[in-house]
Parts: structure tokens; C-alpha cells; sequence
């Protein structure tokens, strides 16, 4: 079984690692995107100046 991922933002690579982590062998997952912006989003971009970091450093993070 192959499950395909469409979108390699923060939310793509969060939900590929999450699966990667969490299914049997043999199970493929493939993650499809811009491999120059891999597990960037919106806020993690450079698309706008305000966007560069915006939240303090120890706060970024996918676990509560």
C-alpha cells in the first residue's frame, strides 16, 4: 500500500512524519512538493518579511 501525500508544507511533512512513525511495514508513503520548500508553511516561508519568525524559538515545535 502506498498512501500519497499532495502538499510538503509544515502540515504535509507533520502528517508524513506522524504516519511514518505509526504504520506497518510495508506501508509506502510518499510525499509529494517543492523539494526547495519541504516542511515550510505559510508563516515559515520567506513569501512575506513578517512572516520570517513569528513566535519566540522555544514555543516552535509539533508536540504540545
Amino acid at each position: 500500500m502506498r498512501i500519497t501525500i499532495i502538499g510538503a508544507g509544515l502540515c504535509g511533512t507533520a502528517l508524513a512524519g506522524e504516519l511514518v512513525g505509526t504504520l506497518p511495514e510495508g506501508v509506502d508513503v510518499c510525499l509529494v512538493g517543492d523539494a526547495a520548500s519541504f516542511g515550510r508553511g505559510v508563516a515559515y516561508g520567506l513569501a512575506r518579511p513578517e512572516h520570517y519568525l513569528n513566535v519566540r524559538a522555544h514555543d516552535l515545535g509539533l508536540d504540545a
